[in-house]
């Protein structure tokens, strides 16, 4: 048979009664925290009835160990703990000990998943943002690390007092490297040029009154991306200023480019009515056609005074062999003129001038256009000309730079100059138009007047 629990040794009686002292003081643990946690009722109804138990469990181990010291009878809870087998008093601590363990798990698992102030406070500490709250008076009630970071950084210290703070924002008292950028519609601050804060501040309406709620935003990438914003704006708008003066550019060299296409058609027909003036003058009386040069000078007169088109109705080509044949000046050409219309133009012009100037200056009777081709690149083989841009005739060709060009020499068989060729009237806006063309226009007064012009061709 089993002892009674009054009939084991002293010494296991003691364990007994450190066991029944643990359980006890975690009665109350778990009596206290199921009240203030405000757990499910079972859970309380259970904490309160374990709480009771052990401790008369505990008041009949204190009372057994009493009696049998004293020598004296079993009374009250001695009297049933006492005939209970040792084993069933060890169950019912264990019991009661299990009891306990599953209610300090209840509570465990509550505090996890309940809101208190201290989990508040480790995920305000969490956030990367600056949060406060204070009274309306500035006192802080509650402020997290990262506020305090903000706060070491402007001014040197923890926050104290947010209206002090807030007074040296707006004064401008800041620590040395950290400065305010703009004040509206929030104040925004940098700090040594690491960081960017967007501070707001706002009261809020609560049950115990008014509090302030501050807040210190991380806007660094955003500042640094308007920052970059302002710079591409600036850059646009340089941009946008270049492109109106180069449009503008383009205009005024537009209208110059046709001023002097009709300064160059003036020029070409009034010499062309002079040439006709002369071959009249020359020509036997009854021979003369004077409605024809009559036609010629009101055409002339119409174009200076706006009320007729410089361009002539027939082909240039044509009307400049006619000009020469009335002149009684024969026109050699040796090539063929090209087909695109600048080029064209600008040759044809160049031999009207010449044509004009050999029966004007040199009295001569035939004016030679040789026209010549050049490739982008020149052969180096056996056989080719070691100097570079050399002609047929050693020459040195200057528009070798030109790549693919064509190039026109104008030559006449009258009197050669007695000394350079000043470049005026007609010569001079020859010029302009050639090197508007990008190419180059030569003259050579020794022995003999040679007038050279080289463009790149249109279609290299």
């Amino acid at each position: 048979m089993l002892n009674a629990y009054f009939l084991i040794s002293p010494l296991a009686m003691t364990i007994y009664g450190m066991a029944a002292i643990c359980i006890t003081v975690a009665a109350a643990f778990t009596l206290v925290n199921a009240c203030a946690l405000g757990l499910k009722g079972r859970s309380v109804a259970a904490a309160v009835v374990c709480a009771l138990a052990v401790f008369c469990v505990l008041q009949a181990i204190i009372d057994i160990i009493g009696m049998i010291e004293q020598n004296r009878s079993y009374i009250g809870l001695a009297v049933l703990a006492g005939d209970l087998p040792a084993l069933a008093v060890a169950g019912i601590l264990i019991a009661l000990a299990g009891i306990e363990a599953l209610l300090i798990r209840d509570i465990i698992n509550k505090r996890r998943t309940m809101l208190t102030g201290d989990s508040i406070k480790e995920s305000l500490d969490d956030l990367p943002d600056g949060i406060c709250f204070s009274t309306k008076n500035g006192q802080v009630l509650l402020i997290n690390a990262k506020m305090n970071d903000i706060s070491g950084r402007l001014f040197g210290s923890v926050a104290m007092n947010v209206n002090e703070c807030q007074g040296k924002l707006n004064r401008g008292q800041l620590m040395p490297g950290a400065h305010i950028i703009s004040q509206e519609p929030s104040i925004t601050v940098v700090a040594h040029e690491e960081n960017v804060w967007e501070i707001h501040v706002r009261p809020l309406d609560i049950d115990q009154g008014q509090v302030v709620e501050t807040l210190a935003f991380d806007v660094t990438d955003r500042y640094e991306l308007s920052r970059e914003l302002e710079n591409n704006n600036r850059i646009l708008a340089d941009v946008n200023k270049s492109l109106r003066d180069y449009s503008s550019q383009v205009h005024q060299l537009a209208r110059e480019e046709e001023i002097l296409a009709a300064k160059t058609k003036v020029h070409d027909d009034i010499g062309r009515s002079l040439l006709s003036f002369r071959a009249y003058l020359a020509q036997p009386e009854s021979e003369r056609n004077r409605a024809e040069l009559l036609r010629l000078w009101s055409h002339d007169i119409r174009v200076m005074k706006n009320e007729a088109d410089p361009a002539p109705p027939k082909d240039e080509w044509e009307l400049l062999q006619s000009a020469a044949e009335a002149v009684g000046v024969r026109i050699v050409l040796n090539g063929e003129l090209p087909g695109p219309a600048r080029e064209r133009s600008i040759f044809i012009t160049a031999l009207h001038e010449c044509l004009t100037n050999t029966v004007r200056h040199a009295h001569g009777t035939r004016v030679t256009m040789d026209i010549s081709e050049t490739g982008a690149t020149e052969s180096s083989g056996i056989g080719a000309s070691s100097e570079v841009g050399a002609t047929e005739s050693g020459e040195v060709d200057l528009c070798s730079g030109l790549g693919a060009s064509i190039t026109a020499r104008i030559t006449n068989d009258g009197d050669p100059p007695s000394g350079p060729i000043n470049e005026t009237g007609g010569l001079g806006n020859l010029r302009t138009a050639v090197e508007r063309a990008g190419g180059i226009m030569e003259i050579e007064y020794r022995p003999e007047f040679v007038l050279r012009i080289t463009l790149p061709r249109e279609d290299s």
